[in-house]
């Protein structure tokens, strides 16, 4: 193996165990009330080429992410074919034409998750690239 391949090699474990690292930091930190898991399930890894990867929301799995990660403005709701909105309100139907929004600040949670990760992924790469260096040393002694 090339001392390159090596390197590459040790720098794509580094890139995994550290969006993983921010992943599952997000998953359990964030200022919204989880009432399924459905949008910490939602929080996601994928390597997008061999030396890059992210964290993302997958918006199949909870398509109203976007809303809660990055908020939203003031909005009027109406009925979608019907002629009013339901709701449940203690214990009982509440019906309206359309209800005013009040918006929603949002929770960038992922953000988040990254900035108060940094010194951990900056660690897992400087012990990914003494593993590289550690590897090629024992490449080269082998030739």
């Amino acid at each position: 193996m090339s001392t390159a391949d090596i390197f590459k090699k040790r720098l794509r474990q580094a890139v995994k165990e550290s969006t993983l690292t921010v992943a599952e930091y997000a998953q359990d930190n964030h200022r919204f009330k989880s009432r399924t898991g459905q949008l910490e399930r939602a929080v996601n890894t994928r390597m997008l080429n061999d030396l890059s990867g992210e964290v993302f929301i997958d918006n199949g799995i909870a398509a109203y992410a976007g809303f809660v990660h990055n908020g939203s403005a003031p909005h009027r709701i109406v009925p979608n074919g019907k002629k009013a909105l339901r709701w449940v309100k203690n214990g009982a139907f509440q019906f309206a034409r359309s209800v005013n929004h009040p918006g929603y600040k949002g929770d960038p949670f992922l953000y988040t998750a990254a900035d108060d990760k940094k010194r951990e992924v900056l660690a897992t790469f400087d012990r990914y690239a003494e593993l590289a260096k550690e590897d090629i040393a024992t490449e080269l002694v082998k030739r």
